[in-house]
């Protein structure tokens, strides 16, 4: 006998035939005798699929049973025939579990006829697990047999014991199950989402019984331009065929209990996110799986012609541009997308702007506001450079939600709709831009002005000399920034990087503003030199653990620059002239604390006035230096003098010294470490030289209650232990109690607790010009005070509201 398939052709049925040849020639009519054809070998043959949930999602429902040769349901396949060939038919039962990228479990078992070389064993019984493109996990269970010769199906026994193989034998947990997306009622996808009832409380198939899982799968980025919302969120949980936490296997992705990936929905062409988490204990995956934030992270910066300033990536500009792909998972700390917009207008006089987006721990307020979420600076000593600068931050439940420009919304105020656009910059030997920039008023074209620019319209032009010769450059365009936000018309001097990247140079720019549609159309002539009469302008103040706790720290140097300069008014009258004035004081306050404090600006008097002089005000102890000079045209005298006026405060001691400050709103643990001994003998800063005088040690006591403790550095030496005593802002009586030693010879002195001096009334009086007034002690007045008592109380009266904010 042998076996053909015959047909097959277009219109026709193939069939599988046996042919059966006998030849006798053992008497006559031999062949009356009917062929009895051999069995063929065959195969129970079937496919079904079932979800988690039980649901039969395709195909036959009984062949995940071990079947009966009698079973009238499935359909049993005669193997084909392999005469001939290198193959031997097989049987085959295999189960396929799969966890889908949206989170789904599904099995599928599939029974039928095979084919094998014919060397190959015939009896397969094996799992291999794997995970394939797109984040699809799979685990494929199979068993063979040799249906050859048998009268039955050698598989239809098998499918329980193949489908068994999936789990772990002898596993009994039961968790809860549930699917809800966004064909569900919203009922239906809040239950799936928080703790839904397990739907068999008896445990978990054999299938899928090694874990709990509960899944989130959110749209990360809707088809077109639509923003994805809370029903684009899909929630499953139910018994699981994986386990994340296994740590021996090998061919997971992760081994972290939670694993997120992006994918590509091509039914509903969109980006999505699922992640997946199991657990193992019994109802575990109750809840919402905690899903890490991501974030879109970039930088970009472009000037107002659009031209990239720096690197970056564009797209940062337009984030719809990005894929899921580009999404950045956020620390935990930083659980917030932000978007932050900022506008420069430099002092060269082109607008930039740059935009970066990415993961923060700052939630800024809902909805935003300019008042709230913008920050505006304009240089305060010339205005020629204005910054402004907006922030936003979201922790919206859909991933990349920092995926907009709505910070946009936040710098418009739809004054204008067009500017005249364009640029020139001179080189030596070539231009670069539009020619007729700077004199044409209609140079160039006129630009739409977007959403972050429609403040008005604005017109730059500087000149600046490199290798000698002199070159201009002009701007004009749309405005960022509005009337109240620029110093505008106004011409600076500046010293600037050359534009070709030259040496600095001294650059003369001049900005005009305007509002209206097309209106920069002014034509901006040099001014010429500044004749002005300028001198370094600043403030700051800095603590005894040097901390700038006001102001700039730049102030307390030498060699500021132009932008620390401010031009002096020049007519006051009264024979006064301006001069340029340093001005320095320490003072020693009622709590403890030693400050330095530093001015410097114009001032109009009639003749300069430098000095020093020390001494007290109530219970303030000072040292003041003062210097000044005359100012004059192209000249700013007190530009370098700081750190000879520093050195008029220098001892010349060389010491270290303990430094801790502790008041009652700090906590008893603070106040104890300060009050003893703060910090190891090995251990401390050399003094600066404003405080090297000594090493200062204050206890502040209110109504019999030590309040405050310091430790520091001194520019002050006293004998002994002093005691000031005042009326406290909130009308009780108070006392500082102070000393200081001499770390040249005991370094680290000032430790331990100042011992509560006697104290009586205190006299005093402000030294000035020169003369130190001396500070009256037990009830005796100062060299021009009156009694102690009455000298203190009038140095004190002045100063309340000063002390309001030191003390407390």
């Amino acid at each position: 006998c042998h076996r053909k398939l015959v047909g097959g052709q277009v219109d026709s049925q193939a069939f599988d035939l046996t042919i059966c040849r006998e030849v006798c020639d053992n008497f006559s009519d031999c062949n009356f005798t009917p062929i009895t054809p051999p069995v063929a070998p065959k195969c129970a043959a079937c496919v079904a699929t079932k979800d988690h949930l039980g649901n039969i999602i395709a195909g036959n429902p009984k062949c995940f049973e071990n079947l009966e040769a009698d079973d009238e349901d499935i359909f049993w396949a005669a193997c084909p025939s392999t005469d001939g060939s290198p193959f031997k038919p097989v049987c085959e039962s295999s189960s396929y579990v799969q966890w889908e990228p949206n989170g789904r479990q599904t099995l599928t078992v599939t029974q039928g006829c095979f084919e094998v070389l014919r060397e190959e064993n015939n009896d397969l019984d094996v799992c291999n697990f794997e995970t394939v493109t797109g984040g699809i996990q799979v685990r494929n269970c199979i068993k063979t047999c040799d249906p050859t010769g048998r009268g039955d199906e050698c598989n239809r026994r098998n499918m329980e014991a193949v489908i068994a193989k999936q789990g772990i034998e002898n596993s009994e947990i039961t968790c809860r199950s549930c699917s809800a997306n966004s064909t569900s009622s919203p009922a239906e996808i809040e239950y799936c989402r928080n703790v839904p009832s397990p739907i068999d409380p008896t445990g978990c198939p054999s299938w899928a019984n090694r874990a709990c899982f509960n899944v989130r799968d959110a749209v990360i980025k809707p088809d077109g331009d639509a923003s994805p919302g809370d029903s684009d969120i899909a929630y499953h949980k139910g018994c699981s065929s994986f386990d994340f936490t296994e740590e021996d296997n090998d061919n997971v992705e992760t081994t972290e209990s939670v694993n997120c990936r992006e994918y590509y929905d091509i039914n509903a062409h969109r980006y999505t996110e699922s992640c997946k988490e199991t657990c193992n204990d019994n109802f575990c995956n109750e809840g919402e799986v905690k899903q890490p934030m991501k974030c879109f992270s970039c930088n970009y910066a472009w000037d107002d012609f659009g031209i990239a300033v720096g690197s970056g990536d564009p797209r940062c500009r337009n984030p719809r541009n990005f894929a899921p792909s580009d999404l950045t998972t956020c620390p935990e700390d930083k659980p917030y997308c932000f978007t932050e917009f900022e506008a420069d207008w430099n002092q060269r006089g082109n607008q930039f702007h740059r935009v970066a987006r990415g993961c923060t721990s700052h939630k800024s307020v809902e909805p935003p506001t300019k008042a709230d979420n913008c920050e505006t600076y304009l240089s305060n000593t010339n205005g020629q450079w204005s910054q402004k600068t907006c922030a936003v931050s979201c922790d919206s439940a859909v991933l990349g939600c920092n995926d907009n420009n709505d910070i946009y919304d936040l710098f418009s105020t739809s004054k204008v709709s067009r500017c005249h656009s364009c640029h020139l910059s001179e080189r030596p030997g070539e231009n670069i831009g539009v020619q007729d920039c700077d004199t044409n008023t209609h140079a160039g074209d006129s630009k739409t002005c977007e959403k972050y620019e429609d403040n008005g319209c604005y017109t730059a032009k500087n000149w600046h000399v490199e290798y000698g010769t002199e070159l201009k450059e002009a701007y004009r365009g749309c405005s960022s920034f509005t009337q109240e936000e620029v110093n505008a018309p106004s011409c600076e001097d500046f010293v600037l990087g050359g534009a070709g990247g030259s040496s600095s140079s001294v650059y003369t720019t001049c900005r005009e503003w305007c509002d209206n549609d097309r209106c920069n159309d002014q034509v901006i002539e040099n001014p010429g030199p500044d004749l002005s009469v300028k001198c370094i302008s600043c403030e700051a103040e800095m603590d005894f653990f040097g901390n700038i706790t006001s102001g700039n720290h730049l102030c307390f140097e030498d060699g500021l620059g132009k932008e620390y300069e401010q031009s002096c008014d020049t007519n006051v009258g009264g024979g006064r002239v301006p001069y340029c004035s340093n001005d320095l004081e320490v003072d020693w306050l009622p709590n403890g604390r030693q400050v330095l404090r530093i001015k410097r600006g114009c001032k109009q008097q009639t003749e300069a006035q430098s000095y020093c002089n020390e001494g007290s005000r109530g219970p303030v102890m000072f040292k003041h230096c003062q210097e000044q000079c005359a100012a004059q045209q192209g000249e700013v005298c007190n530009r370098d003098t700081i750190e000879a006026l520093l050195s008029k405060f220098d001892s010349g001691k060389n010491m270290m010294c303990r430094e801790c400050y502790a008041d009652a709103t700090m906590g008893e643990e603070w106040m104890e470490y300060c009050r003893n001994q703060p910090s190891p003998e090995d251990q401390g800063h050399q003094c600066p030289k404003w405080a090297n005088t000594g090493c200062f040690n204050v206890r502040v006591i209110e109504n019999g209650e030590d309040i405050a403790y310091s430790k520091g550095c001194s520019s002050f030496e006293i004998e002994g232990t002093q005691c000031t005593q005042f009326t406290a802002p909130d009308g009780e009586s108070a006392s500082v109690s102070r000393n200081t030693c001499d770390a040249s010879v005991t370094p680290f002195c000032n430790k331990g607790e100042v011992d509560e001096a006697i104290c009586g009334g205190n006299g005093g009086d402000g030294g000035n010009n020169g003369n130190g007034g001396d500070g009256g002690n037990g009830g005796n007045g100062g060299d021009d005070g009156d009694d102690g008592n009455n000298a203190s109380t009038f140095a004190f009266s002045g100063l309340l509201m000063l002390f309001t904010a030191l003390l407390y």
